[in-house]
């Protein structure tokens, strides 16, 4: 099973003795790695060497364009076209990586001497002579010395003394949208359109651009850093139809052809703008006006499933090193198991980890944005109680994932750089010390043998586990195990009634106490614990257990005898590691008269 991972993490806790007893529970942390987790929609960031930071992926601005051009490559001889539609014919600018936006760099313009080229295009929206479906214009510009008629985008064509086509421009700090005999009529006459921006221009700052074409609506609108700042159309008694460039015009599509300033992400796309969140750098909150609903993206990753050393271990705290934006969210979730599980299987359920609230638990560290969480309120909350219990879900096997989501803009992402997970583990007993014969028998019922030794120190051994008895013909090879015992009686155990034991079955586990004595006893009979086994019990643990092949004890041969130690923790299915080494054995011999 190559997706479980083993965790090889150093104990960092003593055990606390007690007057006879210790625990067996050692608290264990293990540094969850980012780059096991397989991500949707979050990517790892840092250099190789450094710390990764886990964080919502930047979002492919040019995905589903119908031209793109950004200046990342920094080299205008060799700016393309990124979604391949269109030609670039030739470009001159200054790449600029100190001022920019989101981009790597920026395109820098010095007026009529730079700019740039796009040859036209048949089947392209951009230069389209017969415009029929939706689409816009979108880029970021950063103005510099603004001359008088600063032309951000133009194609123009003459013939016979008229103009055809458009551009934009910007003019006393404010956009300025021309459309010349742009719309044609049933009557073969052209109309034209003006657009100016109702707002001006930000100054020393960068100012998003949206220029959006909708001819089923006969329109077209500006927007300007999200909002609308000027809409224009057609009347509707106007009989258009055709909306586009002259049929005999295959001029190039001009940018910054007299213009000083940077420019950043020039983009065409179909379809209709979102004007507030076109620019975003992560996924933000959408709403739907028709439906009166919204919707939030998230970005997710999933970490395998994990083992831990032992069985029967539970969670702790967990400790994050986090930068989480106003507005923006993390969500954590956990699932345990004592058996193993797939990846992606439905179950086990989950378990959120709240840290809405996460400011009330920051650590006073020199390192900021270090947070420690206890999860014993998250596990209550997850089984539905309210009492203070412990050892809550034992486990051997767990999974964790995250789920990342930015501010409503979509312009934070939360950031982890660590996470780890504090957990107990229940450490199998030590080996039991003292075994002794003290007597051995042979009667009507047969041999007997009765053993005593000293008890486990472990108080989950003490509390809830016991003892299992090993014998066989050579002191290396034990062929029979005796799990329970069980009072001298005309009858078996009752299945039906009786509540069955984890270690031992429908059998008395062994603990080594008199019959009437508890674990409240254990100081007096700590170095004397004591039980007998004859064919009787034999049969009963053939019988009950699956034990079905044991070995009954004859006259005239010699056995030797081991005892194991299980805690509370010992499962016959999943906790199957909580039990100790064998002791070292002893022999007893049955006369064969």
């Amino acid at each position: 099973m190559g997706w479980i991972t083993n965790s090889k993490v150093s104990l960092v806790a003593l055990p606390a003795f007690v007057i006879l007893s210790f625990s067996s529970l050692f608290s264990e942390t293990k540094v969850l790695s980012l780059t096991d987790l397989q991500r949707n929609g979050l990517e790892l960031s840092g250099k190789n060497g450094e710390q990764k930071t886990l964080k919502l992926q930047t979002r492919d601005r040019s995905l589903g364009s119908d031209l793109y051009l950004n200046f990342d490559s920094g080299e205008p001889s060799i700016l393309k076209d990124i979604s391949g539609n269109y030609k670039v014919l030739s470009s001159s600018f200054l790449p600029d990586s100190e001022n920019v936006l989101h981009a790597k760099r920026s395109a820098r313009f010095s007026g009529k001497r730079t700019g740039i080229r796009i040859a036209h295009s048949n089947s392209g929206v951009l230069t389209s002579k017969d415009l029929t479906e939706e689409f816009f214009i979108a880029f970021s510009i950063f103005p510099g010395t603004v001359e008088k008629d600063a032309t951000l985008i133009s194609k123009l064509y003459e013939t016979s003394g008229n103009t055809f086509g458009w551009d934009l421009k910007i003019a006393d700090d404010k956009l300025k949208a021309g459309f010349y005999s742009f719309f044609e009529t049933e009557e073969k006459r052209f109309l034209s359109l003006q657009l100016v921006s109702n707002t001006t221009l930000k100054k020393n700052q960068w100012n998003r651009i949206i220029l959006h074409f909708n001819p089923s609506e006969r329109e077209i609108v500006l927007y300007l850093n999200g909002k609308e700042s000027a809409r224009g159309s057609i009347p509707a008694n106007k009989n258009l139809i055709r909306m586009g460039f002259h049929p005999e015009d295959t001029t190039s599509f001009r940018i910054a052809s007299s213009y000083y300033g940077w420019m950043e992400n020039f983009a065409v796309f179909r379809g209709k703008p979102n004007p507030n969140a076109e620019d975003v750098s992560f996924p933000g909150q959408d709403f739907d006006p028709d439906t009166h609903t919204t919707q939030s993206k998230f970005g997710t990753a999933l970490s395998p499933v994990y083992k831990s050393k032992y069985s029967s271990a539970f969670l702790e705290e967990i400790e994050l090193k986090a930068n989480i934006p106003k507005s923006s969210a993390i969500e954590l979730y956990f699932r345990v198991s004592p058996t193993v599980f797939h990846p992606t299987s439905e179950g086990p359920a989950w378990i959120a980890v709240d840290l809405r609230k996460l400011e009330s638990f920051k650590l006073d560290s020199m390192d900021p944005d270090v947070y420690r969480i206890s999860l014993k309120n998250s596990l209550r909350k997850f089984l539905g109680i309210t009492e203070n219990k412990e050892d809550l879900l034992p486990f051997r096997y767990y999974q964790w994932r995250i789920k990342f989501k930015s501010d409503p803009n979509g312009n934070l992402t939360p950031e982890l750089k660590n996470l780890t997970l504090t957990y107990r583990e229940t450490i199998p007993p030590v080996r039991p010390l003292g075994l002794k014969v003290v007597e051995n028998s042979i009667d009507d019922s047969g041999p007997s043998v009765c053993l005593t030794w000293k008890s486990n120190p472990e108080r989950e051994v003490i509390h809830g586990g016991g003892y299992f008895i090993h014998y066989g013909i050579h002191p290396d090879r034990m062929v029979g195990i005796i799990r329970g015992t069980y009072p001298l009686t005309n009858e078996a155990p009752n299945k039906k009634t009786r509540p069955k034991h984890p270690a031992s079955d429908y059998l008395d586990p062994i603990t080594g106490l008199p019959d009437g004595k508890s674990a409240n006893n254990i100081q007096e009979y700590y170095n004397k614990l004591n039980t007998c086994v004859d064919n009787r019990i034999i049969s009963l643990n053939a019988e009950i257990l699956l034990e079905k092949n044991q070995l009954f004890l004859k006259k005239g041969t010699t056995y030797y005898f081991r005892i194991s130690a299980f805690n509370k923790a010992y499962h016959f299915q999943t906790g199957k590691d909580q039990v100790s080494p064998l002791s070292d054995p002893v022999e007893v011999y049955f006369l064969s008269e």
